[in-house]
């Protein structure tokens, strides 16, 4: 599932994910990805920091005066090494219950940016993604995604953190229960032949003779080394198969 943030520039879309994530987490989700956090300086905006949410770590992320080289959208210049790092957190996203990509823009859709990394990573099977987007560049992007589960909410409707996080926890909850009632099945598959063993060796314990578990394919095992063994020097036996021949007896091989 592909869930979407939209909203205009500087329209509070990054604060309120901010403070949605804790209550997510509070409920034992884990949360991977990153945000872009605007940088101030009087009134003017220098660029933005990469924040990490899985180290907590922040990293000079886009910056307004950037170096000769580096990838450019509009007057801000893209940091090499934390672009880097931004691909590597998406990927290491794989192993967590949703992934925050904090934003995908104009230089994504024209694919650069992280979205190498980023159009791998959406069409795998985990986890829920909630991408950041503008709601300037979100019609193009719906149709290059080409997906049918997308959730879109938008910042101008007013949504609040707990409202967006019981969302985003119920469609969480509903993927995982599309994926457990096969891997139950298989568990409980697995356990029968273990009960009926105990149960059987419950009713040997009752009649006065010894509890012993022992797995049915035991005897069937020991036939076929027997059958091995006929004819052959007992010297030359392997142990596994001297054991066998005196289990049942074999003339020759006790």
């Amino acid at each position: 599932m592909i869930h979407i943030l939209t909203g205009a520039v500087h329209l509070g879309k990054t604060t309120l994910l901010k403070n949605t994530i804790p209550l997510l987490i509070d409920k034992n989700l884990r949360i991977d990805g990153y945000l872009s956090e605007s940088v101030w300086k009087k009134n003017e905006c220098l660029g933005y920091d990469l924040l990490d949410l899985k180290e907590q770590q922040t990293y000079p992320f886009i910056l307004r005066k950037g170096k000769e080289g580096w990838e450019k959208i509009g007057p801000y210049s893209f940091v090499p090494q934390s672009l880097s790092r931004a691909k590597e957190i998406i990927c290491r996203a794989s192993n967590s219950d949703l992934a925050v990509v904090d934003e995908v823009g104009p230089l994504e859709l024209a694919g650069k940016g992280v979205w190498p990394a980023l159009t791998k990573a959406l069409f795998s099977a985990q986890p829920d993604f909630l991408l950041v987007i503008r709601d300037s560049v979100l019609e193009q992007f719906l149709s290059i995604l080409k997906r049918d589960e997308v959730l879109v909410y938008a910042v101008a409707d007013k949504i609040t953190p707990p409202e967006l996080a019981a969302s985003l926890r119920a469609e969480i909850k509903k993927r995982r229960q599309t994926r457990s009632p096969k891997r139950s099945c298989l568990k409980n598959r697995a356990r029968r032949p273990l009960k009926a063993l105990r149960r059987r060796s419950a009713q040997v314990g009752a009649k006065g003779k010894p509890r012993c578990i022992i797995h049915r394919g035991f005897f069937t095992n020991i036939g076929r080394l027997v059958s091995l063994t006929r004819g052959a020097n007992p010297g030359d036996l392997s142990p596994w198969r001297r054991c066998a021949c005196a289990l049942r007896g074999t003339p020759g091989t006790a």
